[in-house]
């Protein structure tokens, strides 16, 4: 496809306008219908809802009234607030009780699938004005990449996250679009820490800003380093609010990375051997990042080295985290390396001259996210659906994903019924 397409739009580059949004919709639709598919399969055919975080979003995302997040009766008593500041589940459940009709695991699946459409629509927008022939298939290829196929391994709705800061991004960062700024607050109501994340990358873009001396750049400097300190702002808000109003409730922080009491877990050996672990299972993460660094230092190209930068810090937090699936980034705990791996083509939108090499470079580096995903060890069944490869024989002989392997074949639970496993969401 990477090659048959930029011939396509060459062919018949004459169309303009028309073919601009023909592209557009592929690089939504295509990832949207493919992880809406897979994310049903995921429920029905795997019988993954025993599965609590899934069904404990699909019940979030389609009961309850107002801003109100009440658990399902079979989780615990309270809110899902006191496990995170999510309201953007509660405008999601807004809408679905306004247009929706249908099953509740399918609007869920419907919705996790617009997460990846909206990164393919933000590589495309990015890369459409510096290599139009090559937009299409960078955003294909970038919105099914290693890291979003790990994230279909247990469906989580903090794959917004990356999606809305890459979208806004795309339209704010070369047309300074105003109507972008609407995407932050959206983004900060996915959860407590969201403005931390997109913050890390904004501040470091303001940084190069500095260090680059003109006007244009010391007014683009003083805003983003204005919008940085604004989500700051609003997270830590966010947090002091939750842990006012719902502190009595699950403390994810503690539960999850620090441990109690904090941080008696860490040895030198628990290191050694948490980093040896990453590593060698995650290459579909480190690999592509360690091409962007090197080409970054190889063209002394400061911006290029930004988007791995801004995952330091997560990266620093999940080595100490005390759960094994947090620490190894596993599933859908490496979703701010999304960012990281889209950040070659998101460049293209901070710069003035038409430089192709980096869509190249983005390119080489989805392709090679398929097969570190299978030489990765940990991640050899991850991604055996019905859409990414073909199964032999029976249906019922499929593998199943990693994250649901230890599961009994057993009838698929609704959300919230008595038969559902308990797993907390981090």
């Amino acid at each position: 496809m990477a090659h048959i397409l930029p011939q396509i739009a060459e062919r018949h580059s004459g169309y303009g306008p028309l073919l601009d949004v023909a592209c557009a919709c592929l690089a939504f639709l295509l990832p949207w219908a493919l992880v809406k598919s897979y994310t049903l399969h995921f429920f029905y055919l795997i019988g993954a809802a025993t599965l609590l975080d899934s069904g404990w979003f699909v019940a979030l995302t389609t009961h309850g009234k107002g801003l109100a997040l009440p658990n399902p009766a079979i989780i615990r008593a309270g809110s899902f607030y006191a496990t995170h500041m999510s309201p953007l589940l509660a405008l999601i459940r807004m809408v679905h009780d306004r247009v929706w009709q249908g099953f509740d695991a399918v609007w869920f699946s419907a919705v996790q699938g617009v997460w990846y459409g909206l990164i393919g629509l933000a590589v495309w927008l990015a890369v459409r004005r510096a290599a139009p022939s090559l937009a299409l298939p960078t955003a294909l290829l970038t919105a099914l990449g290693g890291v979003e196929l790990a994230t279909l391994g247990f469906p989580h709705f903090e794959v917004a996250m990356p999606a809305l800061i890459l979208l806004f991004l795309a339209l704010f960062g070369h047309a300074r679009n105003p109507w972008a700024l609407l995407l932050l607050p959206l983004l900060l109501a996915v959860r407590e820490d969201a403005g931390l994340h997109a913050a890390c990358l904004l501040a470091l873009i303001g940084w190069h800003f500095a260090l680059t001396r003109d006007q244009a750049s010391r007014y683009a400097e003083r805003v983003y380093l204005l919008l940085a300190a604004l989500l700051i702002a609003s997270a830590l808000i966010s947090i002091v609010v939750r842990q006012h109003y719902f502190g009595g409730g699950d403390n994810t922080l503690d539960r999850v990375y620090l441990g109690s009491p904090p941080l008696t877990h860490i040895t030198l050996p628990f290191l050694e051997q948490r980093l040896v672990h990453v590593v060698r299972q995650r290459l579909y993460i480190f690999l592509p990042v360690a091409m962007i660094v090197f080409t970054a230092v190889w063209m002394r190209d400061r911006l290029l080295l930004l988007g791995p930068l801004a995952c330091v810090p997560w990266l620093m937090l999940a080595m100490i985290a005390v759960v094994q699936d947090a620490g190894t980034l596993k599933n859908y705990y490496a979703f701010p390396f999304i960012v990281a791996l889209a950040w070659p083509a998101l460049c293209l939108a901070f710069r003035t001259l038409q430089e192709r090499r980096l869509v190249r470079l983005q390119i080489v580096g989805a392709h090679c996210r398929y097969p570190s995903c299978r030489i990765a060890r940990g991640m050899r069944i991850q991604h055996h659906g019905p859409i990414f490869c073909r199964h032999r024989g029976r249906r019922s002989a499929a593998p199943r994903p990693c994250s649901t392997a230890f599961l009994p074949r057993s009838p698929v639970s609704a959300p919230g019924s008595p038969t559902m496993r308990r797993r907390r969401c981090g």
